[in-house]
């Protein structure tokens, strides 16, 4: 009996122990299940979470914002708004890559989404598809949805496909969009409407007073009217905003008008001297026009040299070949003068002219 009453008690000591190593019971430390901080968004209606994103987004975090859709769209991947406002917020934090994804998702989920029909068709823009860029803004205008950045596009891929009146009416609906000016005025440039081209430029540079294209065409307009003055005027603003090679030779060709020779030849020289335009036909004709002007105020060991770089860009140019022959033979080497002379003929353009000056020599 007392054998059995000490077993007894061995037994439920070892039972308090093992219980006392438990803990209280349902405080054991594996049953534990904190509250997920991390997906609270998710319990949340996505109303809801809109609203405070764009709250948070107008605060300036963007960041927040952005964390905050990110998890809404993972549980809701087809919530337009959610999309929307997660790609506008990624453009202004400068993920332009992500925020173009959205605008595709948004626009495959609805068309006919103003925002996104713009945005994913910026794309056809870069890659000059204008037709499909047309396509997709008359629907949008059909569909009731458009605005004047839809008729701005619509304007410049119908002036681009020569759609001139349909450029111009949609031109027009954009109205008070800096580059729906600048197209009408190029519009009406093209057209010979100079004095409602003019009116179009000037009310581009009231936007934009530094337009380069702007002062390029009344520089344009006013030299045509033998406003040279005035002219110079926009070509000397247009090249401040950018200095390039036709905004120089614009300049030259005022001066050389002008009788200013010195100057003409410098601006030349300088346009020559950038390569934004290499191997157009305007190209050629500044090389033809300075060699013509360096001959002709007895600069003709300049005039080889700007001749042999020309020849390395226009081979078959007639007009270098001619003029190096008449420098030559100014410079009293007529055998050599000949020889050029008989280059430039090869080229039809130059053909008569330079034959008879190959034959006037004995």
């Amino acid at each position: 009996m007392p054998q059995f009453r000490y077993s007894l008690v061995i037994i439920i000591i070892t039972v308090a122990f093992f219980a006392g190593c438990a803990g209280p019971q349902g405080r054991h430390p594996a049953a534990e299940k904190p509250a997920d901080t991390a997906k609270t968004t998710q319990k949340r209606p996505p109303e809801i979470v809109l609203v405070d994103a764009n709250q948070t987004a107008a605060a300036g975090n963007l960041k927040k914002a952005a964390s905050m859709l990110e998890e809404l769209i993972d549980s809701h991947p087809e919530n337009i708004e959610a999309l929307r406002l997660l790609a506008k917020i990624y453009s202004n934090l400068g993920k332009e890559d992500e925020s173009f994804t959205l605008w595709e998702r948004v626009y495959r989920l609805n068309p006919y989404d103003p925002d996104a029909a713009y945005e994913t068709s910026k794309t056809l823009r870069y890659t000059e598809d204008w037709s499909q860029l047309r396509s997709r803004m008359r629907k949008l205008e059909k569909k009731g949805v458009a605005d004047r950045r839809h008729y701005l596009m619509l304007g410049r891929a119908d002036f681009r496909l020569g759609y001139k009146a349909e450029a111009e009416k949609y031109l027009l609906k954009a109205n008070g969009l800096k580059e729906a000016d600048l197209l009408l005025g190029k519009l009406y440039y093209g057209q010979g409407r100079y004095s409602e081209a003019k009116k179009a430029f000037e009310k581009t540079l009231r936007k934009d007073k530094g337009n380069y294209s702007a002062h390029i065409y009344l520089g344009y307009i006013n030299y045509s009217r033998k406003r040279y003055a005035k002219a110079l005027e926009h070509y000397r603003k247009a090249l401040g905003t950018r200095n390039s090679s036709h905004a120089n030779l614009c300049l030259a060709a005022v001066h050389r008008k002008l009788g200013n020779y010195t100057s003409a030849i410098k601006f030349f020289e300088d346009g020559l001297s950038i390569n934004d335009s290499r191997g157009t036909n305007e190209r050629k004709k500044a090389y033809n026009t300075l060699c013509r002007l360096l001959i002709k105020t007895g600069k003709t060991d300049r005039a080889y040299s700007v001749i042999r770089r020309g020849v390395r860009e226009f081979p078959d140019s007639g007009g270098l070949y001619f003029y190096w022959g008449t420098a030559l033979f100014k410079d009293g080497f007529p055998a050599r003068a000949k020889d050029k002379f008989k280059k430039a003929a090869r080229d039809p353009s130059w053909k008569d002219e330079a034959l008879k000056r190959f034959h006037s020599i004995r």
